[in-house]
């Protein structure tokens, strides 16, 4: 980038106006330069220094940290400029965030003062494939793959320096060719978030938690959290519903519907709240992590207790309750190398669900060429409480097998992500009403775009 088209941004986005001008400071620009003006008003305001011997050279390539500089010295004229010039300095504070936090500028201190209202999203185009004995949908037994979309976008709005609100749109996932408009588009998002000081940070409304490291969920809850800590220590409690589609018991049935709860359409009645207690550590300079969590059921919702002692073949008491739900996880980071794994499981027989994985690689959505390869084995009992995983899995209880997955960064903000999991079998063959104890293969390959 030449310096003399920069200096024209600068001066449109930081001063918008001339006023009186200082003496001139480089002996390269003269009255007779079209941007004489402009220079000599950043000049003036500290925005730019030039060189040791006094000049600007203006027809030099400038660097990045030069123009991170400009952004960071621009950053004190917030209170001066209009809505249009505090986007524009705002999208290059955000192109060159990483150079502003080695210059000690967080960007996250420049959008508090811009005030200004963030839009993102993302779009995905996936495809799923069951092997022999394994099908997709169950509205259609037999079907074994299918394509399918989905678009999301998200706003992001500085109410004021310590609340912001956030709300997001999504299509749901969209089979190719189905009109039917059964997956209708809704909020998936919608949330105040604030800071009470430095070290506590409190969410109420529709929000994306992870409960522990995720086995359990990482889906959508309606409630309010309180997180108290910093990047060390954090302690978490939260109150509220889950509001994800998810399983809760998996005894899958050769050819029929497997049995289920769905979180989707249910309403408040039917649908317990929870009580969540969680602690997480970040140690050894972030190569250590540990955690653990307590998911309570609250008193007076007996949904899912019914939903447990009714399910086929489960061998429970019909007067069995869901009471509680507990783990543990840990992760190991030693350069390219990490190794994870978690454990839980409920106050219900046959309930225990840990998984493990091994991971190498440098992914980062924004270097294209970076990848992340990933080894898991996920063994989850026919009780075991899985509702919405932060990890792509074929079932979600009475399963235990292996999945190797592989992302990829093609370029900037376009991710691949190639998915199998692999000699899968069930837990409990008998609840699961089989002879055979083996599942079906499984391969998932997906294309995001984040914008």
């Amino acid at each position: 980038m030449k310096k003399q088209l920069l200096t024209t941004l600068a001066a449109t986005a930081v001063l918008g106006a001339t006023t009186v001008f200082a003496a001139n400071p480089f002996s390269d620009v003269t009255p007779n330069d079209w941007a004489y003006q402009a220079v000599e008003q950043l000049a003036a305001d500290g925005i730019i220094n030039g060189y040791p011997n006094s000049t600007f050279q203006g027809q030099k390539d400038i660097t990045r940290f030069e123009v991170a500089q400009m952004t960071a010295k621009a950053m004190a004229y917030q209170g001066k400029i209009n809505a249009e010039q505090q986007a524009l300095i705002n999208r290059l504070a955000n192109e060159y965030s990483s150079e502003l936090n080695n210059l000690g500028v967080r960007v996250s201190n420049l959008e508090d003062r811009v005030g200004n209202v963030k839009v993102t999203g993302d779009a995905r185009v996936r495809y799923q494939q069951y092997s022999r004995g394994g099908y997709i949908d169950n509205t259609n037994p037999g079907k074994r793959s299918k394509f399918d979309f989905r678009g999301r976008i998200k706003f992001n709005a500085n109410v004021n320096k310590n609340t912001k609100a956030v709300v997001g749109l999504t299509s749901n996932n969209q089979e190719f060719g189905n009109t039917t408009g059964t997956n209708n588009a809704k909020i998936y998002l919608a949330y105040l978030q604030h800071q009470f000081g430095k070290n506590v940070t409190g969410i109420v409304g529709r929000y994306s938690p992870t409960i522990g490291a995720g086995l359990v969920d990482e889906g959508y809850f309606d409630g309010a959290q309180l997180a108290v800590g910093n990047d060390i220590v954090k302690f978490t409690t939260a109150y509220g519903y889950f509001v994800s589609a998810g399983v809760y018991n998996g005894n899958w049935k050769a050819n029929t519907n497997n049995s289920f709860y769905s979180f989707d359409n249910q309403s408040q009645a039917k649908n317990p709240s929870f009580t969540l207690l969680q602690l997480d550590t970040n140690l050894l300079n972030k190569k250590l992590q540990l955690g653990g969590f307590y998911l309570h059921v609250n008193k007076g919702k007996n949904a899912l207790g019914n939903f447990y002692a009714s399910a086929p073949n489960s061998g429970l008491d019909k007067n069995a309750q869901l009471k509680g739900i507990y783990g543990y996880n840990a992760t190991v980071n030693l350069n390219r190398w990490s190794l994870s794994g978690e454990f839980t499981r409920n106050n219900l027989a046959s309930s225990n669900a840990w998984v493990a994985g091994l991971s190498y690689g440098n992914l980062d959505a924004q270097k294209s060429g970076t990848y992340n390869i990933l080894m898991q084995y996920f063994y989850e009992g026919k009780n075991a409480f899985v509702a919405d995983t932060n990890w792509n899995q074929p079932w979600t209880a009475n399963y235990k097998g292996w999945e190797a997955t592989v992302d990829y960064t093609v370029m900037k903000n376009i991710n691949l992500e190639l998915s199998y999991a692999f000699n899968n079998k069930y837990v409990d063959k008998k609840a699961a009403g089989v002879s055979g104890g083996k599942l079906p293969n499984w391969f998932y390959s997906s294309l995001s775009f984040k914008f």
